[in-house]
């Protein structure tokens, strides 16, 4: 048994083991990131700073900018290094039958590209730690009682990516991701104005804040004055609008759709069958359910979000996308850090108290 003196010191080292944890994941992640990246509906990777003359990705303007923003204050010696170094590492064989075995639908990286998706890389990795970061602090918001759903929380959500991406991964994943947490921290902690700037960022990332008036709305219902309940709806309709409206109207040559080629119901729910899947769904609401009563209520409120989404993917998105399901993704990976501390009985250990 730790003495109490020795709590602080334990502590400390679950955090550094879930810190590198979290970091050698991520390290992992962006390999099937990549992997996604190559069939994602884009040119490749070189594409991704200058966005794609397609709707709707090309209303997700965000990321496309900060790419570019990037790109331009980078000196051209060091760009020209880098290009030498990265050619020269393509160019090995080894690299070569690596690209050969596992980017099979990536177009040839020509040398005027390669320094741009590298670029393009490091954000979405930067991206990718934002979001742990940003799930780490939800986390805390979420389960002020004890430090162990922090620790686990990134850590299972970053091992979960790499099987929701690998089919389909774009620049802006990472950044919804990120959106997602903050937002619903800024509504847990009622800091509506901060709350609506990024609401207007995340919708210029990507239209699926949608989803988030969701739960606002279910979490809010009967905390507020129906008079600032009200507003607060009124005044994320009017942003969303205006932002999704403005891209709509300014985009409005481009070929594409508005929300993507049609998918068809039973499309959807054959792939799920056909490849197992519905039985990694079913765990997964499974372990979301262990314990509901228990559950934060702010997490319970996100479940009309969810099923909304779920309903969502079923009838519109691209069978095997998981990645469309992101923005519930920081939610059901609460409830099942919930469910696992919990069967494991992780949040009464005094090790796990938070530090006085």
């Amino acid at each position: 048994m730790l003495k109490e003196e020795h709590y602080g010191l334990a502590r400390k080292a679950f955090l550094l083991a879930a810190f590198v944890a979290s970091l050698w994941m991520a390290v992992y992640a962006m390999g099937p990131f990549a992997i996604g990246a190559t069939g994602s509906g884009y040119t490749g990777l070189d594409s991704y700073p200058y966005g794609t003359p397609s709707r709707p990705m090309v209303y997700r303007v965000m990321m496309p900018v900060v790419a570019r923003a990037v790109l331009a204050v980078v000196p051209q010696a060091v760009e020209k290094a880098a290009t030498q170094r990265l050619v020269e590492w393509r160019d090995r064989d080894e690299t070569q039958g690596m690209i050969k075995k596992l980017f099979l639908r990536a177009p040839p990286l020509k040398d005027g590209q390669i320094f741009e998706s590298a670029v393009v890389m490091v954000i979405s990795f930067v991206a990718l730690l934002m979001f742990l970061a940003m799930l780490y602090v939800l986390a805390l918001t979420v389960f002020p009682e004890s430090i162990a759903y922090a620790l686990l929380a990134p850590v299972l959500a970053v091992e979960l990516l790499p099987l929701l991406m690998v089919n389909n991964a774009y620049i802006y994943d990472f950044t919804e991701l990120f959106f997602s947490c903050l937002l619903t921290y800024y509504m847990l902690k009622g800091r509506y104005r901060a709350y609506l700037f990024a609401f207007a960022l995340a919708t210029l990332n990507k239209e699926t804040t949608l989803f988030m008036i969701v739960y606002f709305a279910a979490y809010m219902f009967g905390k507020v004055p129906v008079r600032t309940f009200q507003m607060l709806m009124l005044a994320q309709c009017v942003v969303y609008g205006a932002i999704k409206g403005g891209l709509i109207l300014y985009f409005a040559s481009y070929p594409g759709e508005l929300i993507g080629p049609p998918v068809t119901v039973a499309g959807n729910l054959y792939y799920l069958w056909q490849w197992g899947d519905w039985k990694y769904v079913a765990l997964c609401f499974a372990a979301m359910a262990y314990r509901w009563k228990d559950k934060p209520a702010s997490l319970r409120a996100g479940m009309p979000m969810v099923a909304v989404h779920w309903l969502v993917y079923i009838v519109i998105c691209v069978p095997g996308e998981y990645r469309d399901l992101y923005w519930s993704l920081p939610v059901m990976a609460l409830m099942i850090t919930h469910s696992i501390i919990k069967l494991l009985g992780l949040d009464d250990h005094p090790v796990f108290a938070p530090a006085k």
